[in-house]
């Protein structure tokens, strides 16, 4: 092998160094007694490049699972891609927008289709960009969440809970996008200060001329579908009208004034319209009064059902105005205030929710809430950070039924059938008469991608699943801790009576330079591409992992990478110094003896002291790593390499080289140091630490020929 270049070129080594892992089948686990280790790499969305927070997480498990294979684990890392239903299909239908077309130019599976091409492709792309961050995972368990396995394991889920009497179908409040024609469930829902108007309506009580109970709302269209006045019971201004009925203006009903809890008395008048077909608590509201529930939204934003018929058929907005218009003229309009308040908005789009009346199916979650909370609070499951436990427990314990349907063409078809009311459940229609009509929805993703943990992993049968079942840890970004986490615990103890991983690791959001969250829209995003172009892969990955804490978000400057460039120089400079000074030494056993013992051949204070310092620093790292402190790791590794090792000790070897009684020792002593900094850094920086193994092994001073199938320093 040449000697070392005099500065380290990342992109000169990068493809030949994974090539290498590759042709020897490195990233495979081997069949053999030895404890197991896995972690399902949570799938990016097959939709577009990787981002940042893609590049932190898949470090992390990087580091997680090369560290385990060191520790002399049997390890597997399953890598794979989501379809994401909902999210590929805005993307998609964005791309059909620049190409001056749209979804509704093609029939529904032609359009499923035409996203499968597409999803095909951003797939190759994702699997390249991952291998160039040095994702050692097993590529033979590749998966995608259209496998067929794993929409077979997802429908005999469903199945299951049809059967258990956990799943029904209900028209019930929806959160719905206009915009996207689309439901949501609760968590996908965000919210957004936004300005608005709260109109003061004047409703006529029955019977009493010139009488009135005034409402405050931001949403005066929507009492056209209005079943009630509420009022707190509480409330001594309105005590008197409880139980009385008003008039509701602009229609010929009469709604009566109810008593109840939920009302704030101090928003606005004190009493508000209640719309159960369009607000939750509204919703809620109805449940406990016995109100009828009057639609007058459909899904495409339009009006419908009992309303004038000027405004049939319009949008909202139209809708709006022409309703505070009458309202004006008949003076039944108090006052309008210009505010700020909360919208739920949809989260891809910003349109705002509509809370609307669709049937979908639900699944009852209590029951399986109930078994995630045990397996948390008996420490089956174990998360970092510690709070994160707390914050998952209370969701789970004031968890909702789950909405799992998605009018949406690009996922999982439900496999169900609908003739005259009946509901067969089933891939196929139940006879040929042609009556029946497929469920035209496609499943949640989250439903999907929940049962990954078993169904990756080949359930119930597979050698994989018997061997690697419950992962070792699920590291994933924190924002999705009840997206995700929560659901597959839920899932997995249902099918499996296990838990999914035994561990779960969340990362922060990986923030711009000021703070800020990336957003394309924003034009703050970091691409790690040409940040591995510009510094080298591992200059990237040090960047990521150093100072930043579990749970924690982190602003990405530039200094992160320039940070990582620079040790990874110093990392160079140092092996080549000690390859240069030290190419005639021949390795003899004493190289190899625990650290320990080497020190006591040692005749020289420096060189025991150096050794001892090693020690107690992979004592630290090793602390550090099977704590989840990686930003602590990466401080004690880089404190010792850079000033105690280069600093001090390197300079310090010159001159006791030259000292024919301490040359062999100390070549000894640098060789050894060198060779057990290559082995901590390797999960973090693995590219530079490989290559540098190479000249180590050529060289005869190791006997493993790959550094990734070596094993830790032994102290």
């Amino acid at each position: 092998m040449p000697d070392l270049a005099k500065a380290y070129i990342a992109k000169d080594h990068e493809k030949e160094i994974y090539n290498l892992w590759l042709k020897h089948n490195a990233f495979k686990p081997k069949v053999d007694s030895r404890e197991a280790f896995s972690i399902l790499m949570p799938p990016p969305n097959a939709n577009e490049s990787l981002h940042v927070g893609h590049a932190l997480g898949i470090t992390v498990e990087d580091l997680m699972i090369r560290y385990a294979r060191l520790k002399g684990k049997k390890t597997l890392w399953i890598p794979g891609t989501d379809h994401a239903g909902f999210e590929t299909q805005v993307v998609y239908e964005k791309k059909l927008q620049k190409e001056g077309k749209s979804r509704f130019d093609f029939s529904p599976d032609d359009l499923r289709k035409n996203i499968r091409e597409y999803v095909d492709a951003q797939r190759e792309k994702i699997i390249s960009q991952i291998k160039l961050l040095g994702a050692s995972c097993d590529w033979d368990s590749l998966y995608f969440t259209l496998d067929s396995n794993i929409v077979e394991t997802v429908y005999q889920t469903y199945y299951r809970l049809n059967q258990d009497k956990l799943l029904y179908r209900a028209k019930k409040l929806v959160n719905y996008c206009i915009k996207h024609d689309t439901s949501f469930s609760d968590l996908e829902v965000v919210y957004e200060d936004r300005e608005g108007t709260l109109t003061e309506i004047k409703y006529p009580l029955s019977g009493q001329k010139n009488k009135f109970i005034t409402v405050a709302t931001t949403r005066p269209e929507t009492m056209l579908g209005d079943a009630a006045v509420a009022v707190n019971p509480n409330d001594e201004r309105y005590t008197n009208l409880i139980g009385k009925m008003v008039n509701l203006p602009l229609t010929d009903r009469r709604i009566p004034i109810v008593a109840d809890r939920a009302v704030d008395p101090d928003f606005g008048t004190g009493a508000v319209k209640v719309t159960p077909a369009h607000s939750h608590i509204d919703y809620e509201i109805s449940s406990r009064h016995d109100l009828p529930i009057i639609e007058i939204i459909d899904r495409h934003g339009k009006m419908i059902g009992p309303i004038p018929d000027e405004i049939k058929n319009k949008k909202i907005i139209e809708a709006r105005e022409w309703v505070v218009n009458q309202l004006e003229k008949q003076k039944l309009i108090n006052k309008k205030t210009a505010i700020n308040h909360r919208v739920a908005v949809c989260y891809k789009c910003g349109t705002p929710i509509e809370p609307l009346m669709v049937e979908q199916w639900w699944i009852k979650t209590k029951p399986l809430a109930k078994r995630a909370i045990e397996a948390i609070k008996t420490g089956q499951i174990t998360i970092t950070p510690k709070e994160s436990s707390d914050h998952l427990i209370t969701w789970l314990e004031n968890i909702i039924d789950w909405n799992i349907s998605r009018q949406t063409v690009w996922g999982i078809p439900i496999p169900a059938w609908f003739k005259n009311g009946e509901i067969h459940i089933g891939q196929t229609a139940p006879d040929d008469s042609g009556d029946w009509q497929q469920d035209k929805d496609t499943f949640d993703t989250w439903f999907s991608s929940g049962q990954l943990p078993f169904a990756a992993l080949g359930y119930p049968n597979d050698s994989k699943y018997k061997t690697f079942f419950p992962t070792g840890v699920m590291e994933t970004a924190r924002d999705i801790l009840f997206f995700w986490v929560g659901r597959m615990i839920m899932l997995s103890l249902y099918r499996t009576d296990q838990v999914p991983f035994k561990h779960i690791y969340l990362h922060g959001l990986v923030l711009d330079p000021y703070g800020k969250k990336m957003s394309k829209s924003k034009g703050n995003t970091v691409n790690p591409l040409e940040v591995m172009e510009k510094s080298g892969t591992d200059a990237l990955r040090w960047g990521l992992v150093h100072g930043t804490s579990a749970g924690q978000n982190f602003n990405m400057t530039e200094d992160r990478s320039i940070g990582g460039r620079n040790l990874a120089n110093k990392i160079w400079n140092a092996a080549r110094y000690i390859l240069l000074i030290s190419k005639d030494y021949r390795k003899n056993q004493v190289l190899d003896l625990p650290l320990q013992d080497l020190m006591k051949t040692m005749d020289n204070a420096e060189n025991k002291a150096v050794l001892r310092d090693l020690s107690k620093t992979i004592n630290e790292v090793e602390k550090c790593l099977d704590e989840d402190q990686f930003a602590l790791a990466t401080d004690y590794l880089f404190d010792f390499f850079w000033h105690r090792f280069c600093d001090q000790y390197l300079e310090l070897s010159k001159k006791l080289i030259s000292d024919q009684k301490l040359e062999a020792e100390t070549r000894i002593v640098l060789i050894r140091t060198m060779r057990d900094l290559l082995t901590m850094f390797h999960p973090i920086m693995p590219f530079i630490t490989e290559s540098l193994w190479q000249h180590f092994y050529q060289t005869g001073w190791v006997e493993n020929p790959l550094l990734i199938t070596s094993h830790w320093p032994t102290k």
